[in-house]
C-alpha cells in the first residue's frame, strides 16, 4: 500500500478502530492523519477484535470493508511465542493483560511501529512504543 518506512507505521489498536467507527472526534481526527500519510497499521488480531464487534450482516460487511483499506501485517509464528514470553513474565510480575494485547505488543515490536491504544496497560509493556490517546 505504501512506500513509507516500518518506523513510520503505527499500529492502530482495536479501541481506537471502535471509537473511530463510532464517528468520536479524537479517534476520527488520528486516522484521517495517519490516512493521510498512509501510516495506519492493522493485524490479524485487531482485524478479528474489530470485526466480531458486529452486530448485524450489514455491519460485518461494513467493518470488513473498511478494515480491508488499511495496511495489514500478519502475525508470524515468533510472534505468538514473544507474546507467550511477554505474557508469562508481565504474569510472574503480577500483572495480568489480555493475551491478545500480548500479541498485538509482540507484533509492534517487531515491526518497530508505534501502538496506538486509549488502554493504560500498553504502557507496561517493556519496550514497546506507545502512544495513549484519548478515548
Amino acid at each position: 500500500m505504501s512506500n513509507a518506512p516500518t518506523a513510520e507505521r503505527v499500529l492502530v489498536d482495536t479501541s481506537v478502530w471502535v471509537d473511530f467507527f463510532r464517528n468520536r472526534p479524537a479517534a476520527v481526527s488520528l486516522i484521517r492523519e495517519l490516512a493521510e500519510d498512509h501510516r495506519a497499521v492493522i493485524c490479524g488480531t485487531i482485524l478479528q477484535e474489530t470485526l466480531q464487534g458486529a452486530k448485524t450482516e450489514k455491519e460485518l460487511a461494513f467493518l470488513r470493508a473498511q478494515m480491508s483499506l488499511w495496511h495489514f501485517e500478519a502475525e508470524l509464528p515468533e510472534d505468538f511465542t514473544a507474546a507467550a514470553g511477554l505474557y508469562a513474565r508481565l504474569r510472574w510480575a503480577g500483572v495480568t493483560v489480555p493475551p491478545a494485547d500480548c500479541l498485538i505488543t509482540a507484533v509492534a515490536l517487531r515491526r518497530d511501529s508505534v501502538l496506538c491504544s486509549p488502554d493504560a496497560h500498553f504502557e507496561r509493556m517493556p519496550d514497546l512504543k506507545f502512544h495513549r490517546v484519548s478515548a
